[in-house]
């Protein structure tokens, strides 16, 4: 027997045993797919409510983020003032990252801000308070 001729065997012989597999995962798959009919359909009304509500969450992280980059900005004195503002900018990225996807209004005025006007990506500014 020829090395081609092992290798062809080889190769038949895992063929049969992958089908085989493949088989009685098909067998099982099947029952579960069918009991995961029913759970999909009562998963679609939660769905349809989870994004607003991690819609607002992501308001309210933003608002906790600008007050605590305004805390920590004005008990630092402003020293630390653009790193804040880098990691405040960075943290309202990943907050409003999938907010692109959604509709949203022109003007989000929850993106979290710096004490000295300096913010994460929004149309609106923070007025100045030092």
């Amino acid at each position: 027997m020829t090395f081609m001729d092992k290798a062809k065997d080889l190769a038949s012989k895992v063929g049969d045993k992958a089908t085989q597999v493949a088989g009685e995962l098909a067998e099982k798959a099947g029952p579960l797919a069918e009991k995961a009919k029913p759970l999909a359909e009562k998963a679609k009304p939660l769905a349809e409510k989870a994004g607003p509500l991690a819609e607002k969450a992501g308001t309210l992280a933003a608002k906790g983020v600008s007050a605590a980059a305004s805390s920590v900005d004005k008990a630092t004195g402003g020293k630390y003032h653009n790193r804040i503002e880098t990691v405040t900018t960075k943290l309202g990225e990943a907050l409003h990252r999938d907010s692109a996807t959604t509709p949203t209004t022109e003007h989000d005025s929850t993106a979290p801000t710096t004490e000295h006007g300096g913010s994460a990506p929004t149309t609106e500014e923070s007025p100045d308070q030092s």
